[in-house]
């Protein structure tokens, strides 16, 4: 099964006191207001020195509220000849579904992790292609509710 790992961002431009200072290494403390607005920590986390001017990204652990569920639902495999050699192309469908079971909405990013000769041929959610392995669906998932991706992969060989 995925996990569901919770990464903060916080936005640091250029000409803010924020953002135009260096951080340096070490442990972050999360807080989060309640719901009487008092702070509560709700985790740490280790971060790298940070340039001035660069946003600062926290990755606080795994997810208790919200879950996903990854199932592969067509494979397919066609062998032909291209002149002097032979490939493989294999196509795949996948259904990712995140639960979220928490009073506010979240912002998923499922990531696809991939190698060789790859493609999205279709997908249920804008995929934004990181690098040569990884791609990803940025989704939003309601407060106390799941949001569903479909999407077909093609994979060359």
């Amino acid at each position: 099964m995925p996990r569901s790992q919770v990464t903060y961002v916080l936005q640091r431009p250029r000409k803010t006191d924020f953002g135009d200072r260096p951080l340096p290494g070490g442990v972050a403390r999360l807080f989060e207001p309640d719901s009487g607005g008092r702070l509560q920590l709700v985790g740490e986390a280790a971060m790298d020195h940070t340039p001035a001017g660069e946003d600062l990204r926290l990755g606080a652990g795994e997810a208790f509220d919200l879950k996903a569920k990854r199932v592969q639902t067509n494979y397919t495999t066609k062998r032909d000849s291209t002149g002097r050699s032979w490939r493989t192309v294999a196509t795949a469908d996948y259904r990712v579904t995140v639960t979220n079971a928490a009073d506010k909405p979240a912002s998923v990013d499922v990531i696809e992790v991939r190698g060789g000769e790859w493609s999205v041929v279709s997908s249920s959610v804008k995929p934004e292609k990181l690098s040569s392995t990884r791609t990803r669906f940025r989704d939003q998932v309601p407060a106390a509710g799941k949001a569903t991706l479909t999407y077909r992969v093609r994979v060359i060989w």
